[in-house]
């Protein structure tokens, strides 16, 4: 199965945090980062939340920022 949501990984010298975002809405979770295995089976599992408060109110100021690709 294939999982339901997209992240994104920010590394920190101490640690790295994943910003899960699920596929058909634009709500975000701080999660522990997901390895993905695709062979020979995947592993799927709850995730692991993690509070970053810092980070949390960083992605909460800039919601509304366009993050559209640059026109090509």
């Amino acid at each position: 199965m294939t999982p339901n949501f997209h992240q994104g990984i920010i590394a920190y010298p101490e640690r790295a945090i994943a910003v899960v975002c699920v596929r058909d809405t634009t709500i975000l979770a701080l999660a522990e980062p997901r390895v993905i295995e695709f062979a020979p089976r995947r592993e799927s599992g709850p995730l692991t939340f993690v509070d970053a408060p810092g980070l949390a109110a960083e992605l909460a100021e800039n919601r509304n920022s366009d993050c559209s690709p640059p026109p090509s």
